[in-house]
């Protein structure tokens, strides 16, 4: 049959505009015509129950409010019984501090620095400032020690050194900002920048002991060092272990 041509013949009904468009939309018109006789079917079973798409779909909650007036209350909380009493020896100024600038402690004194620069010596037991010196930049990272060397860095990448005395060791550079303050460990200074690299630098003059490249995560949380001498990085989902000791 020809419709195009010659027209609907006798005896054929012409095709409504729905219908046509169904005709016209090839895969999907044939899946409508599915679709329409299913339905046409499963409604033709009306004569002993009615369908509705309702009868298939979950019934929400009731709504109600009564959660607002609910007389459940959380039990106390148990009485917690105080071991031991905190209580304040001393106090000592040391300037501005920033998150990170958190003071290092070791076995015969506290090291403490400022964004501004400034660190200084505390004797443990009293409080007291054995010596306060400036490395005449600003500080980025915070301070790290041991028994022979202190340590800061910079958000230019540079990392300074001094001996226990405050007198200067030396100065290097790393390829990014000095991102946690330098962890100390023996004839080793680790030092965090934020590229993602962790350099391990010879305590005693500075230079390049070994270097691991590492790819940023979204967030950094913190850099702490392990008393066995191993370097433990923290980062969203990672952790990180190396032996502090050059290859």
């Amino acid at each position: 049959m020809n419709m195009s041509a010659a027209g609907p013949s006798q005896g054929t009904r012409p095709l409504g505009g729905a219908a046509r468009s169904v005709v016209r939309g090839g895969a999907i018109g044939r899946t409508l015509v599915v679709a329409l006789a299913v339905l046409t079917a499963v409604s033709g079973c009306g004569t002993t129950q009615n369908f509705s798409i309702y009868d298939y779909l979950p019934v929400p909650p009731a709504f109600s409010l009564r959660w607002l007036w609910n007389s459940k209350k959380p039990g106390p909380l148990p009485e917690l019984k105080p071991s031991a009493t905190a209580s304040v020896n001393w106090t000592a100024s040391v300037g501005k501090g920033v998150p990170g600038f958190a003071p290092i402690v070791t076995n015969d004194a506290i090291y403490a620095s400022s964004v501004d620069g400034t660190i200084v010596r505390i004797d443990a037991a009293n409080g007291r400032q054995v010596w306060r010196i400036s490395a005449g930049k600003a500080l980025s990272g915070g301070v790290g020690a041991d028994a022979t060397t202190v340590a800061v860095g910079t958000d230019k990448g540079e990392v300074l050194a001094f001996d226990t005395d405050g007198k200067p060791l030396w100065t290097t550079y790393v390829s990014s900002e000095v991102i946690a303050p330098p962890r100390v460990s023996g004839a080793i200074v680790i030092v965090f920048s934020g590229d993602g690299r962790i350099y391990g630098l010879a305590a005693a003059d500075g230079k390049t002991a070994w270097v691991d490249q590492r790819i940023n995560p979204p967030l950094t949380i913190t850099a702490e060092q392990a008393d066995d001498g191993l370097t433990i990085l923290d980062e969203v989902f990672s952790l990180v272990a190396r032996d502090v000791t050059p290859a």
